[in-house]
C-alpha cells in the first residue's frame, strides 16, 4: 500500500493520494494501520492530502439548451431527426405537473451529442489533412517540373503549361 502515499524529506510533509484518504475514511483497517506506521516512522512531519485529479472533457459543461441549439442548425437537420427519433418522447415530470421531461436521461442525451460532434470534428481533421497533403503534393509536382525545366534549358512559361498548351505552342 505504499504507493499511497510519499515523503517529501526537504518539506518534512507526508502526502497521501486522495484514493488513501477515501479508503481511510471508509474505515478499512489496512489504510489505517498504514497511516498509524507511517505517521510512526516520521512523527515530525506535517500530512497532506493529494487533490483528486478530476477529469475535464470538451464537452462536460454542455446544457441540453446547447445542444438543442447545436443540432437545430441548418448544418445538422439529419442530426436533429435522429435526437427526435432517439430521444423525443417526453413524459410528464414527477416534480412539476405543468413540465414533461425526456423519458432518456441527460448524461444519455450529452453521450449521444459528445459522440456526434467529436466524429464530425475527426471527419473535419482528416479532410483539412488530406487538403493539406494535396497542396503539398502540387507544390512539390510543381517544384520537380520547374527543376526538369531549368535543365532542359525550356523557358519556365513553357514548363508550367500543360501538353496540349505546349504542343499548341510547338504548332
Amino acid at each position: 500500500m505504499s504507493k499511497f502515499y510519499t515523503v517529501s524529506l526537504q518539506n518534512e510533509t507526508i502526502i497521501f493520494t486522495a484514493a488513501f484518504e477515501k479508503k481511510l475514511n471508509s474505515g478499512n483497517k489496512e489504510a489505517y494501520d498504514l497511516y498509524i506506521e507511517t505517521k510512526a516512522k516520521f512523527p515530525m512531519f506535517k500530512i497532506e492530502v493529494e487533490e483528486a485529479k478530476k477529469r475535464v472533457g470538451k464537452y462536460d459543461h454542455t446544457t441540453m439548451d446547447d445542444i438543442e441549439a447545436y443540432i437545430g442548425d441548418d448544418e445538422h437537420k439529419e442530426w436533429k431527426d435522429e435526437f427526435d427519433k432517439l430521444f423525443g418522447e417526453k413524459i410528464p415530470s414527477k416534480t412539476n405537473a405543468t413540465k414533461s421531461v425526456r423519458k432518456v436521461k441527460f448524461a444519455v442525451i450529452r453521450k449521444w451529442f459528445v459522440e456526434k460532434r467529436e466524429g464530425e470534428e475527426a471527419e473535419k481533421a482528416k479532410k483539412a489533412r488530406e487538403a493539406a497533403a494535396k497542396k503539398a503534393k502540387r507544390t512539390n509536382k510543381k517544384a520537380a517540373d520547374e527543376d526538369k525545366a531549368v535543365e532542359q534549358n525550356v523557358p519556365l512559361e513553357v514548363a508550367n503549361n500543360s501538353q496540349q498548351e505546349q504542343l499548341d505552342l510547338v504548332s
